[in-house]
């Protein structure tokens, strides 16, 4: 399978998707229509756009693609979540019902 071409990650971003290989480890786990995708585009980060998650819906929201989002804990534990969807602030649920374990 192809590499994956992280954008707009910045080399000092401590972030958790932080290398190509992480990427595709994650990658295998996601629905194989998404897997075909070589270029993932980091939309928010607490390092770049601070801690607010009215900033990481607004930049989400503007992506019509699916997304995936990742999490890390203040204990360091690492959780997720993949949206096959756009996001939209509604103030109601939404998707597709699709899902991976």
């Amino acid at each position: 399978m192809l590499p994956i071409v992280l954008k707009g990650r910045e080399a000092n971003d401590p972030g958790i998707i932080t290398d190509g290989n992480m990427a595709l480890a994650l990658r295998n786990e996601l629905p194989v229509w998404f897997q075909l995708n070589t270029t993932w585009t980091l939309l928010y980060s607490t390092f770049l756009h601070g801690y607010s998650f009215n900033t990481l819906l607004e930049r989400a929201s503007k992506y019509k693609s699916a997304t995936v989002l990742a999490v890390k804990t203040t204990k360091g534990k690492i959780l997720g979540g993949f949206a096959s969807s756009p996001w939209e602030a509604n103030g109601q649920f939404h998707g597709t019902g699709e899902w991976y374990d």
